[in-house]
């Protein structure tokens, strides 16, 4: 039998041991890239702060991979760049579970497909997303959520501003072959040619129960879509008040009075909660004559009566309810628990000032 001398046994430790320490940094560096998750659909990839969002931007080799939001986004001071482009096109799977994306910059006037992302490929989906206060200055193709789209966008919406030269959308710059379904822009959007209040320009996409109501301004500028070729667009709407434009590619002009009514949007087969002869998935609410359409994943919890947002008129609303066996029957029972007392009225507080 040999056995190895002391040297021997000191090299082969040595070298083990910083194998094995090699090893530990890699998994730890690739497991600690974003909040939780390994990037499949059974375990998404969690995007829960600024330092998450940023990794996934400079990370091209992830954009085909699945991501889910567990937190909101303040990006405001932030170096934002679109999330695919011209090289890399983000094909991948990315659920706002939603949650949103506030005070976004992106400010590459030079640049093409230019968006919160920048290109999207045919595969890609995009849903239950809220962009707000977004800035976004491009040259062609640029959108307020995606700049150049062929994969599909579901239950998402914009709000801010969106400034380009052409192609130029307050949802999207180019809609190419993808699908926009149950969406809206109220984004002020400022190019010169092909320009509309929710997509620039069309191409053999299918666009569906989504509307616009921002300032559209600049030349051959449209209310809904700027220009579209063998579309597919149904059941959309653009306020010609709000947007000040009263010609579209697609969709059908309303007025603000007309734009805030229920039947404007169930006439046309919109899935909305009290209602169930266009379905019972309850996408859509309304406070009518108030305020425009909304997704239902918008509506805070503690907000059961219009005007949209949790105020004093929900607070009225909880307070009936106090301490009162009937109470455990309504949805001011927050927690569940059958009574409303001092625990529904902390979540409803925190609701309040969350400001949704």
């Amino acid at each position: 039998m040999t056995y190895l001398g002391g040297q021997e046994m000191y090299k082969s430790g040595f070298i083990f041991w910083i194998v094995l320490i090699f090893l530990l940094i890699f998994a730890s560096g690739t497991l600690a890239q974003y909040s939780g998750g390994s990037g499949t659909y059974t375990n998404p990839y969690q995007i829960a702060n600024v330092s998450d969002w940023q990794t996934l931007i400079k990370t091209s080799a992830d954009w085909n991979k699945k991501f889910i939001m567990t937190a909101n986004l303040d990006l405001k001071g932030i170096s934002i760049i679109p999330i695919g482009n011209s090289s890399k096109k983000f094909n991948g799977f990315f659920d706002g579970k939603g949650h949103i994306i506030r005070n976004a910059d992106v400010n590459m006037p030079d640049n093409n497909c230019i968006g919160l992302f920048g290109n999207v490929e045919n595969d890609a989906q995009i849903r239950n997303l809220g962009v707000e206060n977004i800035t976004v200055t491009g040259r062609d193709f640029v959108g307020g959520l995606v700049g150049w789209n062929e994969g599909s966008i579901t239950a998402c919406y914009t709000n801010g501003s969106v400034d380009g030269d052409r192609v130029v959308g307050g949802l999207v710059g180019l809609s190419e072959v993808s699908s926009i379904t149950d969406s809206y822009a109220m984004v002020g959007v400022k190019g010169i040619d092909d320009v509309g209040g929710l997509v620039g320009s069309s191409f053999y996409s299918s666009i569906t129960a989504c509307y616009a109501t921002g300032l559209v301004s600049g030349f051959n500028v449209h209310g809904l879509i700027g220009w579209g070729f063998r579309d597919s667009i149904s059941a959309c709407f653009w306020d010609v008040e709000t947007t000040g434009q009263t010609i579209s590619y697609g969709g059908t002009g309303k007025t603000t009075t007309e734009m805030k009514t229920l039947s404007t949007f169930t006439s046309e087969g919109w899935d909305f909660v009290g209602e169930t002869a266009n379905g019972t998935d309850d996408i859509w609410s309304i406070c009518e004559g108030t305020n425009y359409p909304r997704l239902t994943w918008q509506i805070p919890e503690a907000d059961w009566l219009c005007p949209d947002g949790v105020g004093l008129e929900d607070f009225s609303h909880l307070a009936q309810f106090w301490m009162i066996p009937e109470g455990g029957n309504t949805p001011a029972d927050l927690d569940k628990n059958n009574v409303i007392g001092i625990s529904d009225l902390i979540l409803f507080c925190e609701q309040w000032l969350r400001g949704r």
